[in-house]
């Protein structure tokens, strides 16, 4: 059996792994960005990871995102539901947000720190016969796709988005206040131009923007591009005056769903 153990303190994933590799063979990545492109190596060399251990709050891609982009990849892959990776959230945060986030992100256990060993170790137990049957009679069947013209992004909760957009810009409005946020255009990062999609997030930033108001000073500039990281899709922004830029790279994380186009429609 193959276990991920994600988390950004070493200490805890140390402890995960003395846990669990009485069950298997553990291995460790320090932020969801990496778990995400460890998985999908696993995917590539059909050897797919059979449990995830994933914290929730650490840097670069949090734990929810993570878990999104994992379940992406294996619909990608096409790995079939009965084999798809057992999914343990591993965190000291017990809001009901959290704990219904990550239900919403396809997990199958919300452990709260400190772990009790034994407990995660039956847990994990409850869970493994069938996924290693599922797993060993049904591998990863295709390569992920290409993602090009030919298919067209969808967002899975546009309101998600929205809320996700405001609070980025409310937080950028605070840090300035008395100042207007100015969307500029959005483009994919790998062709340099806009499309449908980058509308959409246009839009959403144009909403959360439409809350500041203009004082005094200069406005603030605030556009990007969106990239594909690890099966998902990031977008990264910088938020600059007409002559001085005052942030760049933000990193946002997006949960999306990709749908295939085909002449005549969808399909």
């Amino acid at each position: 059996m193959k276990i991920l153990i994600v988390d950004d303190d070493p200490g805890q994933r140390e402890k995960l792994t003395t846990i669990l590799s009485p069950l298997g063979t553990c291995d460790q990545a320090g932020d969801g960005e990496a778990a995400v492109a460890l998985f999908e190596a696993s995917l590539v060399d059909k050897s797919p990871y059979h449990v995830v251990c994933m914290d929730i709050e650490m840097p670069r891609m949090d734990g929810h995102e993570a878990l999104y982009a994992i379940r992406e990849l294996e619909r990608e892959w096409a790995v079939p539901g009965k084999g798809a990776a057992v999914a343990f959230m591993i965190t000291a945060r017990n809001s009901t947000e959290d704990i219904l986030d990550s239900f919403h992100a396809s997990c199958q256990g919300y452990v709260n720190k400190p772990v009790d060993g034994e407990d995660l170790v039956r847990r994990v137990r409850e869970h493994i016969p069938k996924r290693l049957e599922a797993t060993r009679d049904n591998l990863p069947r295709r390569m992920p796709p290409d993602y090009s013209a030919s298919r067209r992004l969808e967002l899975e909760e546009p309101e998600r988005l929205d809320i996700q957009m405001a609070n980025l810009v409310k937080r950028f409005a605070k840090k300035w206040p008395g100042r207007r946020i100015v969307i500029t255009p959005i483009v994919e990062e790998k062709k340099g131009t806009g499309n449908d999609f980058t509308r959409t997030l246009e839009i959403a930033l144009q909403r959360g923007a439409a809350e500041t108001l203009l004082e005094t000073g200069e406005d603030l500039l605030l556009g990007g591009s969106y990239a594909f990281v690890g099966g998902n899709v990031v977008l990264q922004l910088s938020l600059t005056t007409v002559e001085n830029r005052l942030l760049d790279g933000v990193r946002v994380p997006l949960r999306t769903i990709w749908v295939r186009t085909r002449p005549g429609g969808r399909g």
